[in-house]
C-alpha cells in the first residue's frame, strides 16, 4: 500500500538557543556503539514472497540492539495537535498526549493506526515516527497524498483535537552499528530513511538514495554525520515502475567492510535491490530491507 508511509517538529532547545543539540536517538546511538567489542547477534530483514518477514538472528553481525530489547508496544490514546502540507505530495500530522511519557521508538519504527475505510470498516494503518518530543510528549507522522485510501483521507481531514488511537511502537529493523551506511527507497520510504539518518551520531558516513516524482517531493534531513544525499527523480513514471534504484545501487561506490544498507520501499523493487546489493558482495548480515507496498495493489 503505497499510502504508508513509514516519516515533526517542535520547537525544542537547538531552535530556543540557536544551538544544535544531539537527539535522543543520537545519543542514544553513540553510546551502544562503546559497546561494539562485545559482539551482539546481527538481525537481517530478508523479503520473502512479496511481504517482509521478520528478522532473523545472524551470528556474524553486530547490532546496537538486539530484538529482546524492543520497546513494548500499547494503545495510546492521542489528539491531532495539528496538520499541514509538506509539498503537494506529502501531509504532515502532529499526535500528541500526556500517555506518550513511556513511548521509547526505537529510531525508523511505527506506530498503526486504527481507521475506517469508506464502507465504516475498521482497519489498520502503519506510520514511521517521526521526531518523538518527550518533553512536549508528541510526535509527527507523514503521509504519502497518492491515492485515496484510508489513510491518506484520515491525514487531508484531520483537525486540531481529534482523537486517534495508535499501537506501538511496531517495527523490526534495527540500526546497524557501521561506520558507512546506506539508505536506498522512494517516498513511502522517506520518513523512516530521515528518522534513521537524523539518529546517526558525527563520525558515520551515510549515503541517501531517495526516489521521489520530482524537486518539489525533496527535503531536508537534518543530519550530524557525514550525509551524501542524492535525490532520483522518477518524472511521470509511476511508484515502483522505474528503475532509478536500481542503477544508483549498482552505480554506487562500496567499502569493502564496515558497512550496511538499509533498503525499504514498493516490496518487488526492495527484493531486487537486495539481490543487486548481494551480487556485488554485500553479506545477507549487512543487508536490513522492508517492503512497504506492493505494486498492483490496492494503496488503502
Amino acid at each position: 500500500m503505497f499510502e504508508l508511509s513509514h516519516g515533526y517538529e517542535s520547537v525544542g532547545i537547538a531552535e530556543l538557543t540557536g544551538t544544535r543539540v544531539p537527539s535522543f536517538h543520537s545519543l542514544l546511538f553513540a553510546t551502544l556503539r562503546s559497546f561494539a567489542a562485545s559482539p551482539l547477534p546481527g538481525v537481517e530483514a530478508a523479503i520473502v514472497g512479496g511481504a517482509a518477514a521478520l528478522p532473523r538472528f545472524c551470528d556474524d553481525a553486530t547490532v546496537p540492539q538486539q530484538l529482546d530489547d524492543a520497546p513494548a508496544a500499547r494503545t495510546y490514546s492521542l489528539t491531532v495537535a495539528a496538520a499541514r502540507d509538506l509539498n503537494p505530495r506529502m501531509r504532515r500530522v502532529t499526535l500528541a498526549g500526556e500517555s506518550l511519557s513511556d513511548f521509547a521508538p526505537w529510531p525508523g519504527q511505527d506506530v498503526v493506526l486504527h481507521l475506517t475505510d469508506s464502507g465504516g470498516a475498521g482497519v489498520r494503518r502503519r506510520y514511521t515516527v517521526r521526531h518523538l518530543d518527550a518533553a512536549l510528549r508528541r510526535f509527527e507522522l507523514d503521509f504519502v497524498m497518492h491515492g485515496h485510501g484510508p489513510g491518506a483521507r484520515w491525514a487531508e481531514q484531520a483537525t486540531p483535537g481529534e482523537p486517534i488511537d495508535v499501537f506501538g511502537p511496531r517495527g523490526k529493523v534495527v540500526m546497524a552499528d557501521a561506520g558507512w551506511q546506506l539508505f536506498a527507497g522512494d517516498e513511502s520510504a522517506l520518513p523512516a530513511i530521515a528518522e534513521m539518518i537524523e539518529a546517526l551520531p558525527a563520525g558515520v558516513a551515510a549515503t541517501a538514495l531517495v526516489e521521489v516524482r520530482d524537486a518539489t517531493d525533496e527535503q531536508a534531513i537534518e543530519a550530524v554525520a557525514d550525509l551524501d544525499l542524492r535525490w532520483l527523480h522518477r518524472g511521470q513514471t509511476p511508484p515502483g515502475a522505474a528503475d532509478l534504484l536500481d542503477r544508483a545501487v549498482e552505480a554506487i561506490s562500496l567499502p569493502a567492510s564496515d558497512r550496511h544498507v538499509y533498503l525499504f520501499g514498493e516490496s518487488r523493487t526492495v527484493r531486487r535491490l537486495r539481490d543487486i546489493a548481494g551480487a556485488r558482495g554485500v553479506g545477507m548480515s549487512e543487508i536490513s530491507a522492508k517492503g512497504y507496498w506492493n505494486l498492483g495493489r490496492g494503496r488503502a
